[in-house]
């Protein structure tokens, strides 16, 4: 009888997870996009058994671009998507070799050209960096140099329609950036660091970069314009940095999170503040403090206002905050904490990617 039963309970547990499924298909996840002024929800169905990723967004025509693969399918597909959730275009891509393919989700790996008629990708197969034409699907090498003993790539950008930065990881545990004139295949500036990189670490907005030089250390400001360091983000001896990201569409200011180490216990306690540094002042200023122990993750930021997730622990899950770093106005968003990613794509409305289930 209790193997019967326990035969039961694995038959059920197995429907639970099959039933939605066999029910609802692919198309039943969906991106979710919020206007934060009237509280309106807008879904749109997604046509993927993955990720879709999404590649770039026109704030100018209030449009996003995504790259999904459908369902059982060997090739992957380029649409647009207005902000009010209307499918604007669906255009298929030529299929990719299986490596390529198969990392196509890695949002880092990826970005569309302003024009929007030029796709940067790192060719998992020919370890090229490579630009694919949308409308008549050529590819091209960008400058095989850039793709020698690459490991992994950190991030692609687009500052022009002419220029490129590519971060790259090496296979002698190095770390590249490269900002790349697109007419002549010429490297302009190109910076060497003596480590490997962690996504995340490099922060890309307009003509400025931000990284890390150690996983400790200072983050460092460099303007891609110039060539030159244009400022230092350090934390004293009992602090650490945390996660950062450029106010978008702003004067150059970055926020970020400085954790205070709360007594020796182990494991560690932190208690962070929300810092915002002004680069053309050359100073940090304090948006909020926290007087006890919390994890604080910036999602994203744009114009005056920023987006950050307060954790509250494994089983009590996470929240979305937003403030004013102009005004301090402080707001929690409700519902969102269920989502795995949010995109800010203007100053009043959102991106929620695959919920967390």
């Amino acid at each position: 009888m209790k193997a019967l039963l326990d035969r039961c309970a694995w038959f059920n547990w197995l429907l639970c997870w099959l039933l939605p499924l066999l029910t609802t298909g692919c198309a039943s996840r969906s991106f979710s996009i919020l206007d934060l002024q009237t509280g309106r929800w807008t879904h749109v169905k997604r046509q993927s058994c993955r990720w879709e990723v999404i590649l770039r967004l026109d704030e100018t025509n209030r449009v996003f671009y995504t790259m999904y693969r459908p369902c059982d399918a060997g090739h992957l597909v380029l649409r647009s998507i207005s902000y009010d959730g209307r499918v604007l275009s669906n255009q298929a891509l030529p299929p990719f070799a299986p490596e390529y393919l198969r990392h196509y989700d890695l949002k880092w790996g990826y970005a569309i050209s302003p024009n929007y008629r030029s796709i940067a990708y790192l060719d998992e197969a020919t370890r090229e960096l490579r630009l694919f034409d949308v409308a008549t699907h050529a590819s091209q090498s960008v400058l095989p140099a850039v793709a020698t003993n690459v490991a992994q790539i950190l991030a692609i950008e687009w500052l022009s329609e002419d220029r490129l930065v590519v971060a790259v990881n090496t296979n002698e545990a190095h770390t590249r950036f490269l900002l790349i004139d697109l007419p002549t295949k010429a490297v302009a500036v190109e910076l060497h660091a003596s480590r490997w990189f962690a996504r995340g670490d490099v922060e890309v907005c307009g003509d400025y970069m931000a990284f890390k030089t150690d996983v400790h250390g200072p983050i460092q400001i460099y303007d891609l314009k110039h060539q030159a360091y244009v400022g230092e983000i350090t934390a004293e001896s009992n602090k650490s940095i945390g996660s950062w990201r450029w106010l978008k569409g702003a004067a150059p200011r970055l926020v970020y999170v400085e954790n205070w180490e709360e007594g020796k216990n182990i494991p560690r306690r932190w208690v962070p503040r929300l810092m915002l540094y002004e680069v053309e002042r050359q100073r940090s200023l304090v948006l909020k403090e926290w007087k006890s122990e919390a994890t604080v993750y910036i999602a994203e930021g744009y114009g005056t206002r920023v987006f950050y997730w307060q954790y509250q622990g494994v089983r009590q899950g996470r929240t979305l905050w937003v403030i004013d770093v102009e005004s301090g106005r402080e707001d929690k968003l409700e519902g969102i904490g269920e989502h795995r990613g949010v995109k800010i794509i203007d100053s009043g409305h959102l991106i929620l990617t695959q919920p967390l289930r």
